[in-house]
Parts: structure tokens; sequence; C-alpha cells
């Protein structure tokens, strides 16, 4: 199967058009990110490289384009205090639905990919812990192997609440349109409900990128206090888990918890094949309650947030705080 990106260049007939979409590939990097870009130019590369060598092309209009060529770097997108703040505040001011808004809200809160959460059943949710299928994860060499579980928080399980509260009006509202749609003899039909925490309007999972165009659409960047920053632009989904794990040092979680907390091994060289599940289950619920705590800290921190950074660094790595450390 062709990535969605490339389907629509391959009906593209004149290569001239190709270029000049190539070299427009920029809102491509902004929704999906650097390596889906890399990726693309790889696979176009290949792609008329070989179109050129059995004549169905007379020139590779990707080697005439500079996007995706030079992008190695990871990124290192973080969400400082004030834009968590204008983030968090902001979502009720933008357009988004409130599933949307909910889904975000929980990648931060828990630290987990985007489309780990719109994945997330009810099936998945058992006496305060989301287990995460290894079929629904991405499983890179950094990730653990097998399911993932994470431990849910005070305010993760609230945001969960929230988020069936929202699917239940949207299905209601859904059943109103297709009851008035039938009064006028118009048939609608109703899509068979799902156990999706975080459904779509057709009870289908929703899509990772729907996330990424909903943080990035112009409208929404103002309400959201996302700027443009000078090497990484404006923050997309990814950068709230990015946030999640480089605030736990400043919860005083140790590098090896962090790193379970997000599904990462500790040491993607050294991998462990035998660990005790439940000694690390225990770390990553202190773990991310201490991540609640400061969270909530933050949001109702009045005053400079400059000043609350200083403050939790202060108090995060100060002597005293080594022997506090979630570690096991």
């Amino acid at each position: 199967m062709k990535p969605k990106h490339i389907e629509d260049l391959l009906r593209w007939k004149k290569q001239s058009i190709i270029k000049a979409r190539l070299a427009k590939q920029q809102d491509v990097q902004d929704t999906t990110g650097d390596v889906t870009v890399r990726r693309m130019r790889s696979a176009l590369q290949s792609m008329y490289q070989w179109a050129v060598k059995h004549e169905y092309a007379t020139t590779n209009p990707v080697t005439l384009t500079d996007l995706g060529k030079d992008q190695g770097r990871p990124r290192g997108r973080v969400l400082d205090w004030q834009e968590i703040i204008d983030f968090w505040y902001g979502l009720q001011h933008t357009h988004m639905q409130e599933i949307t808004q909910l889904a975000l809200k929980l990648i931060l809160v828990t630290g987990q990919r985007s489309g780990e959460v719109l994945s997330m059943r009810e099936r998945h949710i058992r006496n305060g812990i989301w287990t995460i299928p290894s079929s629904e994860r991405k499983q890179t060499k950094r990730d653990t192997k097998g399911d993932h579980a994470i431990p849910l928080g005070p305010l993760a399980e609230q945001i969960i609440d929230e988020a069936r509260q929202a699917a239940t009006r949207q299905r209601a509202l859904r059943r109103e349109k297709a009851q008035k749609a039938k009064s006028r003899g118009v048939a609608m039909e109703l899509p068979e409900e799902s156990d999706l925490v975080f459904p779509s309007m057709k009870e289908t999972k929703k899509g990772s990128d729907t996330l990424g165009q909903a943080v990035l659409n112009p409208e929404h960047l103002s309400a959201l206090g996302n700027q443009d920053h000078p090497t990484w632009g404006h923050w997309r989904p990814h950068d709230l888990r990015r946030t999640c794990r480089t605030s736990l040092p400043l919860c005083k979680v140790s590098r090896e918890v962090a790193e379970r907390v997000i599904g990462h091994e500790p040491n993607a060289q050294a991998i462990e094949h035998v660990y005790n599940q439940y000694m690390y289950k225990a770390a990553k619920r202190e773990a991310l309650r201490r991540w609640e705590e400061l969270l909530q800290r933050a949001l109702s921190w009045k005053g400079d947030m400059r000043n609350f950074g200083d403050l939790i660094e202060e108090e995060a790595f100060s002597a005293e705080s080594a022997l506090e450390r979630v570690t096991v």
C-alpha cells in the first residue's frame, strides 16, 4: 500500500506540476512530521529512478527539491509552562470537537502517542489501568515489547469520563438528526456504536493526522498560544508527549522509569527480556501521579509562569530531592 501523500503524485502527469508540488510539501511536514517527509522523499526518489530507467519519465524531479533532504536531526520541541497553560485553557476557544480536545489533553497527561490514545477502547481499561495492546502500538526499536500498561491517575480518569460523556452526547445528536430526517421521509443510516473512548462521528477511530490538522489550523494557533518556534516551528500533538517525558525528571522520576512510562526501553541497545512487571507498574503509577500533581499546580498557578518554572527546577534538583526519586 502506498502512503496517502504519494498516491496523488502518481496520478499527476506533468513533471513540472510534480516539481512544484514537491517544493510545497511543508504542509505534510507540519501535520505529520519530518520523518514522514523524509520517507516520502525516499519513496519518490526510488519511484522516479525506476521510471527514468524504464523510460516512463525523462528526469527525476525529486533531485531538484531540498525538502526532506537534510532533516535527520531529531525533533526537540517541548512546550514551556506558559505554552502548557495557553494550550489547556485555549482549547475551549477553538472550533475543535470536544472529543478531539480531550484526546489532546490525555496525550499530555499520560505521555502516550496520538494513535494510541485514539485507539483506546473500553475493554482496554480495567481497575485503573489502561493497557495498550501490542497491535495498537508503534513498536519501534526503542519501544518495549508486547502490551503497554499505563496506570491512570485522577486527572487522566477525569478526562476519559468527560470523553465518554461527550461521546454519549455525540451519539444522541446523531440519533436526533436521524429522527428528524425520518420525519421528512429521508432514511439516515446510523452506524453501530463502538466501544471507542474517542470515537469519530461515524463511530470509527479518528486518524492521528486529524489531531495535527486541528492543532495547526490557522484559526486555532492564536487561541492555543501555539507560537512559531525559531527552530521547530509550531508545536504538534507529538510534542505534548515529548513535553510529558521531558517534565518527568522535574517530578523526581528516574530516567529508567520515565522511559517506561512512555513505553520505551531504558536502553534500546540492551533490552531486558525479563523484568518485574509489577514493580514497573507501581513505579509508573507513582511517576504519573507526581506528573499530574505538578501539572495541576501549574494550571492553578497565579503569576508569571517563568517564576513557576524556576521554583519547580529548584525543588526537583535540590540535594534533598534525591532521597525522594522514583526508581525501581
